[in-house]
């Protein structure tokens, strides 16, 4: 399945390799975990709760291409899966991140900016949230704010971004992305998302900007009607300072039977060599992450804290927080928290490693009975690294 994705990219590179100006660097390391789960299955009945002690090991490959006319940065992580207490779930989990932007088709129509984007996981659950990660700025996939018991995962999220700028203050973007999210085993609805939109971003100043934009999306369930969501939305993003930046936007959604709900976003960033803070707030129209098939009322928080300690360690603290309300069908409420902290510290040039912790508590209000599912999970981490290699000038 891999060689199927992974082959185009390179198929890319040599195909533009021999009109290169820039350079292709190759950044490899392996990663080494040991982790401890209290609730490995994820069951919301405490009788049947089990434990596991798991051996992780596996290599995450950063590729960043830098051209004239071509720019790409991919990431492939691999985890090979050894549970003492359950062998019979060992298995390699992997995915697969690509950005690809193409500023050549600016020199074909003038002012024409195109990107392209890649997202391809097979793991063995999907965490609830995604945070940060220090390593990479590719974007991890997770399940809006759901946490599901141990089901293997495969995810496909590809879009496009078609970009114009008709003044130094004013540009449209066309975009399309399309989900596959399939679940084995039954128990879990697989879904596919289309979805298109049309924004436009307005520079009002040095430091702010404004983004009105309308997208459609329908979403097919495979054992119930396709949803389609309607979304009209006004945010802005202001520059603080360098190093910081805030959005706050607003608008509606449309859903099935014409009814109309508020969609809120908000968030605040800062980055700097002492550490870095994000926080992020989303209220819109959700997918049911696998547990319905119906749409949701989705609200997530997500929030974390870097302190960088010395040269050679970081703290870190996370925040997720998420609600889901069944907007048809049998009521259901999902409610997800999760806390967590870590350490990570330099301890050779090519060394680093690691200590993590989290809690994850969720509350599911509907259905038969209303259930109340709880994980303790802590993972020690070693990753070797490589130094970069350059593999074309």
């Amino acid at each position: 399945m891999w060689v199927r994705w992974v082959t185009p990219i390179f198929v890319l590179l040599i195909g533009l390799q021999g009109n290169a100006e820039g350079f292709v660097t190759f950044s490899p390391s392996l990663a080494l975990s040991e982790r401890y789960n209290d609730n490995f299955f994820f069951t919301e009945v405490e009788d049947f709760r089990e434990s596991d002690f798991t051996t992780m090991v596996g290599p995450q490959l950063t590729l960043a291409a830098d051209d004239r006319n071509w720019n790409l940065s991919a990431r492939y992580e691999g985890s090979l899966e050894l549970n003492l207490r359950h062998p019979e779930e060992n298995q390699y989990g992997q995915t697969l991140a690509m950005n690809l932007h193409l500023p050549f088709a600016s020199e074909q129509v003038r002012r024409l900016d195109l990107r392209i984007t890649e997202s391809i996981a097979y793991v063995p659950e999907l965490p609830a949230f995604s945070f940060g990660s220090s390593s990479s700025a590719l974007p991890r996939e997770a399940n809006q704010g759901i946490q599901v018991g141990r089901t293997n995962t495969f995810r496909n999220r590809a879009g496009i971004n078609l970009g114009y700028t008709w003044t130094p203050l004013f540009s449209t973007a066309l975009s399309y992305a399309h989900l596959i999210n399939r679940y084995q085993g039954g128990t879990l609805e697989d879904y596919f998302v289309h979805e298109g939109g049309l924004s436009g971003i307005y520079q009002t100043s040095r430091r702010m900007q404004w983004t009105v934009s309308y997208f459609t999306s329908v979403t097919d369930y495979e054992k119930a009607d396709s949803i389609a969501v309607h979304r009209f939305d006004l945010g802005d993003l202001y520059h603080i300072d360098p190093t910081s930046t805030m959005n706050v936007g607003t608008g509606v959604a449309v859903t099935p039977g014409g009814e109309t709900h508020w969609t809120v976003s908000a968030g605040l960033g800062k980055t700097g060599p002492s550490g870095s803070l994000s926080f992020q707030y989303n209220r819109g129209i959700g997918t049911g992450g696998g547990v319905t098939t119906t749409a949701t009322l989705s609200q997530n928080l997500v929030a974390q804290v870097t302190q960088v300690l010395g040269r050679s360690a970081s703290v870190s603290l996370r925040l997720g927080y998420g609600i889901n309300d069944a907007l048809s069908g049998p009521p259901i409420k999902i409610t997800t928290q999760e806390i967590g902290a870590g350490i990570e510290m330099n301890l050779l040039s090519w060394l680093r490693g690691g200590v993590n912790y989290s809690y994850l508590n969720q509350q599911t209000e509907g259905g038969a009975t209303d259930q109340d599912a709880r994980r303790n999970l802590v993972m020690v981490t070693l990753t070797a690294t490589a130094f970069p290699l350059r593999m074309m000038q």
